[in-house]
């Protein structure tokens, strides 16, 4: 957990990011980013910069639904590269669903 430095820390592996293209988890809490000169919007603009799809985890069932809005609360975001078959990677090949 490093409270609100996401941001930096995603731009320190960014090398790491775009030549192995891990699924990552990572917590998006504005008011902890906003403390460190960051905010939600900017982190998860990074982030799908790289070709990532966001994901949320549902309440319900805890399954990874798409991320469609930016979380005003604590939220854990799984970030997934989509591969050219239009399916994302991770979680047995999980698909983004319509909406």
């Amino acid at each position: 957990d490093v409270e609100g430095a996401e941001e930096a820390v995603v731009e320190g592996a960014e090398e790491a990011i775009e030549r192995d293209r891990p699924a990552m988890l990572v917590e998006v809490y504005d008011q902890a980013l906003r403390a460190q000169g960051s905010c939600a919007e900017r982190l998860l603009g990074r982030i799908r910069s790289y070709g990532y799809r966001l994901f949320k985890f549902d309440p319900r069932d805890g399954r990874p639904v798409p991320l469609r809005v930016i979380p005003g609360e604590s939220e854990n975001v799984l970030a997934l590269v989509e591969r050219e078959t239009g399916k994302v990677s991770g979680c047995g090949g999980l698909q983004e669903q319509g909406g």
